[in-house]
């Protein structure tokens, strides 16, 4: 009873400012902060019977986000086709700045295989499950700070070293940066989607440390991912460096960061998250 009159009370501001017409001319993520906190503000004054148990509001609030997002976000639209453009101009002026600026530069096209999950514990949106991104290309993309994380774990994992150039020496340490420069990667295309409603069904409610299966009761959460057949482009770029190891071996290094890619990049990579195909030439 508790859910379904906090969907009846929302329902006016979800209409309000998660419609078509508002969400296709504002930033996602300011629209979302003003509805969540409406709805939870408007629960508190119709009193406790109304909005019973204000821990749900979270699932509720996401799933109703998560439907309307998909919707709105199909790949056929002009909207989505302005926004995707967009993401390809400030592509091409990361590239014509990078080439002037780095050693070497590349711009990998990865398409997405399955779905996939990128910052669900950030802030970027304020759903249960998040999602990185773009507050002012309005799209979700992948941070530079995934993509590093994803391949230089996999450079350490398989011990990869050129020629004396190795994992430290092409992602920095502590000391010092590394040969490697990454940028964040946006989407250029997509397929019917650029973000689906995907369920999660987590099986326990961790409470007081204690997990009890007799009473467990999974509560479905609906959240965004990034649709598959969405083709990102990574650019990636080289310094210029005094260390004679890591000179001349762009070619080898790019050949394992397509391997690194193609690994899985962002979460629950190990349930099928997040696989790429890398255009290879």
């Amino acid at each position: 009873m508790a859910v379904r009159s906090r969907r009846i009370i929302c329902r006016e501001i979800y209409d309000k400012y998660l419609n078509r017409d508002l969400i296709l001319s504002s930033s996602l993520s300011s629209l979302l902060v003003i509805a969540y906190t409406e709805c939870f503000l408007k629960c508190l004054e119709s009193g406790i019977n109304a909005c019973d148990d204000l821990e749900d509001l979270p699932t509720i609030f996401s799933s109703e986000v998560s439907r309307r997002i998909n919707e709105y976000y199909r790949c056929d639209s002009s909207y989505v086709e302005k926004l995707l453009r967009h993401s390809r101009e400030r592509l091409e002026l990361i590239e014509k700045a990078s080439r002037k600026l780095f050693k070497e530069f590349y711009m990998i096209r990865a398409e997405l295989v399955s779905r996939m999950l990128i910052h669900m514990r950030s802030s970027t949106l304020p759903l249960e499950i998040s999602l990185a991104w773009d507050p002012y290309l309005n799209i979700p993309y992948i941070p530079a700070t995934s993509i590093k994380g994803a391949l230089r774990s996999y450079f350490r994992e398989y011990k990869i070293d050129i020629n004396g150039c190795d994992e430290k020496t092409l992602f920095g340490t502590k000391e010092g940066e590394g040969v490697l420069e990454f940028f964040d990667a946006y989407p250029v295309s997509c397929r019917k989607y650029l973000v689906d409603a995907e369920v999660t069904t987590p099986h326990y409610r961790e409470l007081e440390g204690k997990i009890d299966e007799a009473s467990s009761n999974p509560t479905p959460i609906v959240h965004l991912a990034i649709s598959p057949g969405t083709v990102f482009h990574i650019p990636i770029a080289f310094r210029s460096t005094k260390n004679d190891r890591c000179r001349g071996v762009e070619n080898k290094v790019i050949g394992h960061v397509i391997n690194a890619i193609e690994n899985g990049i962002g979460a629950r990579t190990s349930v099928g998250y997040g696989y790429i195909r890398v255009r290879r030439s």
